[in-house]
């Protein structure tokens, strides 16, 4: 693709535009502002200016797409720095908190149920670990699945 990329992609998204008996298509973009974040290392804020608004362009351009950014750092924040809050405009934030505790271990053990760990799907042989960032699902060696 080289330097073509941004043809490429508006071709792809004209497609997917096209299909007006069907539904609207999501596109997921995870950690974008980690790739925002190393493209500003390259380029400097031009590079991210270039983007960010290449990007509200395409959204603009191709009403049928759905666009999900995800990521650990905000999209808002980086874009602050360097002066493209325009670019972002278009959008609404959206903050997702971690877990309640109970949420917590009902998703692991629906996690570990599925992968086949009875036992730990009834938190029977394991220890809940929990971090402010993380939670932590610790099996003696002889009960993990193999």
């Amino acid at each position: 693709m080289g330097d073509d990329w941004p043809e490429f992609a508006d071709q792809l998204f004209a497609h997917l535009d096209d299909h007006n008996e069907a539904p609207p298509w999501l596109i997921l973009i995870d950690e974008l502002p980690v790739f925002v974040a190393a493209l500003q290392e390259r380029g400097g804020a031009a590079a991210i200016r270039e983007f960010l608004y290449w990007l509200r362009g395409m959204r603009q351009k191709h009403r049928r797409i759905r666009w999900l950014y995800t990521g650990s750092i905000g999209l808002d924040t980086i874009a602050r720095r360097n002066q493209v809050e325009g670019a972002l405009n278009d959008l609404d934030p959206f903050t997702l908190g971690p877990f309640d505790p109970e949420t917590a271990r009902d998703f692991i053990a629906d996690v570990a149920r599925r992968r086949g760990c009875t036992c730990c799907a009834s938190g029977g042989c394991g220890t809940w670990c929990f971090e402010p960032w993380a939670i932590y699902w610790v099996l003696p060696s002889t009960t993990r699945p193999s």
